[in-house]
């Protein structure tokens, strides 16, 4: 079985975020792919609620309207400070013999060697690198210049931000008065 892992804070998911799954699903021979929320960020970056992001995450992902895609709340069971290592294992554990693939982000691999046990997590997964726009690296396809950091400025201040999200998203931060 072979498993794509993306992992993320996903404060707020956004059409990168499907694209990368997306291209995860088509260019890869991808049996499964977890989408997997962080639970408490492992730098101490302040996030919003872990509920609104699994519920904005799992809005995100029912566009794919696929049953390979699973939005899993493993980070929240495990509680506590996410990391890579401790999600990577437990996946490995579950799912014994699978190949795994980590799904990044080219602006992250800067630093990637900062990753808690990062030589084990390179033995456990292979990492798939989607690109992003000004980033050296990825595996072939740059995703939309969008980033959650963007999303939420844009809400605060007021600005339009419906066409970086999805339509479910969108009616569920306005519901909820996210990011203001």
């Amino acid at each position: 079985m072979n498993i794509a892992v993306y992992g993320g804070s996903f404060d707020c998911p956004h059409f990168g975020h499907l694209s990368a799954c997306l291209y995860a699903l088509t260019s890869e021979p991808v049996d499964r792919l977890l989408v997997v929320p962080t639970y408490q960020h492992a730098w101490g970056k302040q996030l919003t609620a872990f509920e609104h992001r699994l519920e904005m995450t799992k809005r995100t992902m029912a566009y794919l309207n696929n049953e390979r895609v699973e939005v899993s709340d493993m980070e929240r069971v495990h509680g506590g400070m996410s990391l890579t290592i401790n999600t990577v294992r437990g996946i490995a554990e579950t799912y014994p013999g699978a190949t795994l693939s980590w799904i990044i982000g080219a602006d992250l691999m800067k630093d990637i060697e900062k990753w808690d046990d990062i030589d084990i997590i390179r033995k456990l997964a292979r990492f798939l690198i989607v690109g992003r726009g000004g980033y050296d690296g990825g595996d072939g396809i740059v995703m939309p210049p969008v980033s959650s950091s963007e999303v939420r400025r844009r809400v605060k201040a007021g600005e339009p931000y419906k066409h970086l999200v999805a339509h479910s998203v969108y009616e569920y931060i306005e519901e909820n008065g996210l990011y203001r």
